[in-house]
């Protein structure tokens, strides 16, 4: 039966129709708005089915409470909405961000990946209606989140609660915004993380030694690539690891006195469903699109050599099918670059010997990098019988080449509009917060700097 109304709006008593004399434990309250009819439900407190003791009902009172509020918004111009977080976010990608997205086969994949992050917020915040979220129940998510995710999680997760929150009230479906709380602030995703390790100039010629050790002597199938004219090509011009590969042999010209390429392409690393073949893109931003000299000498010399080598290609790096190098193929090598690289000791030059005992002391033998009897895996270091020195292997990426490259060029006073330029950047607070870090041969060079004169004893 109709209880009571305010304006536009009425508060219900629920009742069963097939047993009138239950009486459901709700109240009903309803309102009108723009030709939208709007409910909510409140549970009853009381038994009582007198009128008198209706003030007493705590459900009563909360349901003309929503009734004022709801009302309160009507007169603001608000359009309250009774869509759900879930609804509203996958409206709000649809909207905002489908259509900014990166034009071409990346499209999709880039919509997709946005997408992933909305299972990771709880169903009781994903199923609440967008006007009944409190700041309580985001903060009550995210602590949720925060216990099955890495710091980065949590903070896609608060991203994409905060922009669908900021978008409905900017339409006029929400009064606030639920994450403008002092107590909900964006998950710092640089706690615990350290200071990028660049390749110091030692690990940069072992690593080429290796590389080109493992080519001359034909080891490793899964070498038979020319990794070494790569790496060095990554070294010299700091591009990225997909610019690389997609870059062609008509893509080099002369400028001057010196050769530049032009980088214009990208071999995409993320395999979707539904694309063959390889996923080439244009660069990662629209400062990718770049000319970049080509001055070390030795890196002509080996692209000249790979030119006469095999002069019917079109990449630069490519299979033996004609296709461009893959991500997965540099990567797959890379262990058995690392482990090559501390083969030897650079001291001494002492080899490391093949067999080794694993912790629970049995003897491994073959250059095997798991023990058969107890799984347990190679160590990453081992000390030098002759000298004393301890070998690590090789923990670096092959993104850490672009940080490298980076500092070499701040240190050696290369402006940072060109290092910015280098890179594929258009601003130089990405390069100097993120590429630029200390080198491991800082002394040398404030004692180089400073003028300071040490003498030897």
């Amino acid at each position: 039966m109709k209880k009571s109304s305010y304006g536009e709006g009425n508060v219900y008593k629920l009742t069963d129709k097939r047993n009138p004399s239950h009486v459901k434990k709700l109240w009903l309250a309803k309102i009108i708005i723009n030709g939208k009819t709007i409910t909510a439900k409140f549970p009853r407190t009381t038994s009582d089915t007198a009128t008198k003791a209706d003030r007493n009902d705590t459900g009563y009172r909360d349901s003309w409470a929503w009734l004022k509020d709801m009302q309160r918004q009507k007169e603001d111009g608000l359009r309250p909405s009774s869509n759900t977080l879930r609804h509203e976010i996958k409206l709000y990608l649809q909207t905002y961000k489908l259509p900014n997205l990166k034009t071409g086969q990346m499209k999709l994949p880039s919509y997709n990946r946005r997408t992933e992050s909305i299972p990771t917020i709880p169903s009781t915040l994903l199923d609440m209606r967008i006007e009944d979220i409190r700041p309580s129940d985001v903060k009550a998510a995210l602590n949720e989140i925060a216990n099955r995710l890495a710091p980065s999680g949590v903070a896609k997760a608060y991203d994409l609660i905060n922009a669908t929150c900021r978008t409905a009230v900017a339409d006029g479906k929400i009064r606030r915004n639920p994450c403008d709380s002092e107590d909900i602030k964006r998950p710092s995703t640089k706690t615990g993380q350290k200071e990028r390790e660049i390749f110091s100039k030692e690990e940069v010629l072992s690593l080429l030694r290796a590389a080109r050790y493992i080519k001359s002597a034909g080891k490793y199938h899964s070498l038979k690539h020319d990794y070494y004219t790569l790496l060095l090509f990554l070294f010299t011009t700091g591009i990225r690891l997909g610019e690389a590969l997609g870059a062609k042999w008509e893509d080099i010209r002369e400028e001057g006195k010196y050769l530049v390429i032009h980088i214009q392409r990208t071999i995409d690393p993320h395999w979707y469903t539904g694309k063959k073949g390889q996923r080439i893109n244009t660069p990662k931003t629209e400062a990718g699109d770049r000319d970049i000299p080509l001055l070390d000498r030795h890196l002509l010399h080996q692209l000249d050599r790979l030119r006469k080598k095999i002069p019917s290609t079109e990449y630069i790096f490519e299979t033996s099918s004609g296709s461009a190098l893959e991500h997965h193929n540099l990567y797959k090598a890379w262990d058995s670059l690392g482990r090559e690289t501390a083969r030897e000791c650079p001291v001494c030059h002492t080899r490391r010997p093949n067999d080794w005992t694993c912790q629970c002391g049995h003897h491994v033998t073959r250059r095997r990098v798991k023990c058969q009897i107890c799984g347990a895996t190679r160590p990453q270091e081992w000390t030098c019988p002759s000298c004393g020195n301890i070998i690590k292997e090789l923990h670096k990426t092959p993104h850490t080449t672009r940080h490298t490259v980076a500092t070499y060029l701040h240190t050696h006073d290369v402006p940072l509009y060109i290092i910015k330029y280098v890179l594929g950047h258009s601003r130089e607070d990405s390069v100097t917060g993120r590429y630029i870090h200390i080198p491991p041969n800082y002394i040398d060079i404030i004692v180089d700097k400073l003028g300071i004169k040490i003498k030897s004893k």
